[in-house]
């Protein structure tokens, strides 16, 4: 695994909507998306990027949806704070490589501490449209406040 560039960036609240999965990825990532995309077609919704099983909305978006529960479709909040944000190149098979970068080598000489947060995973173009080797995907990863 070649070198990653990780980038420091202090990122406000956001609002996406979203479904979670459970199981392997290959097949949770494509049963959630299935889900999420016909609550997106079936509401009409103008969304903003595609992160992980979730799509960026407005909060006036948010608040027209009105969410029941019932739906599959949940309300997920971005945190505010301090994010490492790197970029992993190819297959979704090897984000793992990715991680293992980050969390074995730059992390211990960072001096930064992740959060308990999940990671987040921005998906920047479509896996339908371009090959395995060619995906574009950006990794967050909350970080504790430094302390001085």
């Amino acid at each position: 695994m070649s070198e990653i560039n990780v980038e420091i960036k202090d990122l406000p609240k956001s609002d996406t909507i979203g479904v979670f999965g459970v199981g392997p990825y290959a097949v949770a990532i494509k049963q959630s998306c299935g889900e999420l995309f016909k609550f997106v077609g079936q509401n009409n919704i103008n969304h903003g990027s595609f992160i992980a099983a979730s799509v960026s909305v407005s909060s006036e978006q948010l608040a027209a949806i009105k969410l029941t529960g019932d739906e599959p479709v949940k309300h997920i909040s971005w945190e505010e704070g301090t994010y490492a944000v790197f970029t992993h190149k190819g297959p979704y098979e090897n984000l793992s490589k990715t991680y293992d970068y980050f969390f074995k080598n730059w992390l211990p000489t960072s001096s930064r501490i992740p959060s308990e947060s999940p990671s987040v995973e921005v998906y920047l173009n479509d896996s339908q449209k371009v090959s395995p080797a060619d995906l574009i995907t950006e990794i967050y990863i909350k970080l504790q406040p430094t302390t001085n």
